[in-house]
């Protein structure tokens, strides 16, 4: 088979930690050196480029029982829901410490805009309490900075714009 009649397009995997770009680009439809070296134990899983970048949003390592002995599968959506079988505890680690790896920027983003949401929520509420004893002190929220209000000198000044002279 040709390489043009393949229907392949360009995808972006990451791994901030080794010091590679974040945005790295790879050929989706084909695994590439960038993600079997990178993710030596989830590339045995049979997984395509499209499914490394399903697992960065989501994904998790299932431990079912049969019979008597444990076994692992990895489950994840890339629009309905795959399943690849690991096998024991020892290849359920590296794929769950690999799996880990590969959707920590993805939980670190989750994080943060968990923790910007509460910030602004603590300041909005904050900013209402402060109101009342900023308008008795003269002053007024401007946005979240605090100002002073410009004051007029009288009501001539107001309508015409203009200081009347005396």
């Amino acid at each position: 088979m040709s390489f043009a009649s393949q229907n392949i397009s360009v995808g972006l995997v990451s791994r901030p930690e080794d010091g590679s770009s974040l945005n790295a680009p790879v050929v989706e439809g084909a695994h590439t050196a960038t993600t079997t070296a990178a993710y030596p134990a989830l590339s045995e899983l049979r997984l395509s480029t499209e499914d490394f970048v399903a697992l960065r949003a989501n994904g998790f390592v299932s431990p079912e029982r049969r019979g008597q002995s444990i076994v692992y599968k990895l489950r994840f959506r890339g629009g309905r829901q795959m399943v690849r079988y690991i096998g024991d505890a020892a290849r359920a680690a590296a794929v769950g410490a690999e799996l880990a790896e590969l959707q920590a920027p993805t939980r670190a983003l989750q994080a943060l805009t968990k923790l910007s949401k509460e910030a602004a929520r603590r300041i909005r509420s904050e900013s209402q309490i402060l109101k009342p004893a900023l308008q008795a002190s003269g002053f007024k929220f401007h946005g979240r900075a605090i100002r002073r209000p410009h004051r007029l000198t009288s009501a001539r000044t107001l309508s015409t714009g203009f200081k009347e002279e005396s």
